[in-house]
């Protein structure tokens, strides 16, 4: 799944989509600075593991947009750059793409749309999948819903879920079936609503629906998926904890076959627990946002091993952790930056040492309230 992914990100700056060129403007091809720095001798995964690398919710508020347009052309370089090597080498990669790609203007809360060349940015690091179910996939109606589709259908590489445009569309893509190696994981995502509440059946945006979540399931089991993973947008905000509406859901698909839950939403990195041998991970809170709160700073990236062992069911390891910092323009790059905690405990890489002082609270804070620490993985 990852020959030449790093080859095919630069050569799909330079191929435009000629299925959409009468109906999308060209894309201006930004020059991709970080792709300069990335070390192209990367260990392959071994033979016999699998590896799913998982951030949370990729936020695009207006700051964020008037940093990576503060030169013109659209620059998200530094925005996911310090997760750039596990993204690309991760056998899949999924996000949650939290915004709609409606066209100019753009905006950020309490109605996110966000510049094309934002999703291109994710297609060129190597994501595999993105997740577009969630509140925000209606803030610019169905209209905007209709170009986020032209342009996900765009993308080089990337599949994505959540949304479907018909009947048979949806079959297809709930669940979404995504090969790695030799095995097949199917992938559902639904949110609890939207902003802008659905007026009408087609298109769809995935909600919370046991009936329907139950049907995705057993077309994930008719396809002989090895695996099933479920990506709910849920819970309520500014959260640590859980709540029981989440652990009754989360029970409900583990007893109907779902083999690890990792959920978003909340803006706070939550919980974890072990039903039976499924990881439920109730949320990663953002990966890159400009959330004001110090704790909803804080986010959670995910490594999920999976064990191949012949004439075996595929089994999933215990979860490895990697506590991530939103840091904004000036701390420690110049515009918006994901920033692994792990590699900036040094206050000397940053810029601003109250910043330091802030994310180090903050981050401490998490783990002790959330329960979840480095030293699970």
């Amino acid at each position: 799944m990852r020959v030449f992914k790093s080859t095919l990100a630069v050569l799909s700056l330079l191929v435009s989509c000629q299925a959409f060129a009468q109906t999308l403007p060209p894309r201006p091809v930004p020059e991709i600075s970080w792709w300069k720095k990335v070390d192209m001798q990367w260990p392959s995964p071994r033979t016999d593991t699998l590896t799913l690398f998982i951030i949370g919710d990729i936020m695009s508020h207006q700051a964020q947009i008037n940093s990576a347009l503060r030169n013109g052309t659209p620059d998200y370089s530094t925005f996911l750059y310090h997760l750039r090597k596990e993204i690309a080498s991760a056998d899949v990669a999924i996000g949650n793409m939290e915004y709609t790609l409606a066209g100019p203007p753009y905006s950020g809360y309490p109605c996110f749309c966000a510049p094309d060349q934002y999703t291109y940015y994710l297609q060129d690091l190597g994501f595999d999948v993105l997740l577009t179910a969630n509140n925000h996939i209606l803030d610019k109606g169905y209209k905007g819903l209709e170009r986020t589709f032209r342009i996900m259908d765009s993308l080089q590489g990337v599949q994505y879920t959540g949304i479907s445009r018909s009947e048979a569309e949806d079959r297809d893509k709930y669940p979404l079936l995504v090969k790695a190696g030799e095995i097949t994981i199917a992938i559902i995502n639904f949110t609890y609503n939207t902003n802008n509440r659905p007026t009408r059946q087609w298109p769809k945006v995935n909600m919370i629906d046991r009936e329907d979540i139950l049907a995705a399931i057993n077309r994930a089991k008719a396809a002989e998926a090895d695996l099933i993973l479920a990506f709910p947008h849920w819970g309520i905000e500014y959260r640590f904890r859980h709540n029981d509406s989440q652990e009754s859901l989360a029970r409900f698909m583990v007893e109907n076959g779902v083999d690890a839950v990792i959920g978003g939403h909340p803006h706070f990195v939550q919980d974890m627990q072990w039903m039976g041998d499924v990881p439920v991970i109730y949320s990663l809170g953002d990966a890159v946002s400009n959330m004001d709160r110090p704790y909803s700073r804080v986010g959670l990236a995910v490594t999920l091993k999976i064990a191949l062992e012949s004439g075996k069911k595929p089994r999933i390891l215990s979860p490895s952790y990697e506590f991530i910092w939103n840091s904004r323009p000036g701390e420690v790059e110049e515009s918006f930056s994901a920033l692994p905690i792990s590699r900036f405990l040094d206050p000397s890489l940053w810029q601003r040492k109250d910043a330091y002082k802030i994310m180090k609270e903050a981050y401490e804070t998490t783990r002790k309230e959330s329960g979840i620490y480095e030293k699970d993985s």
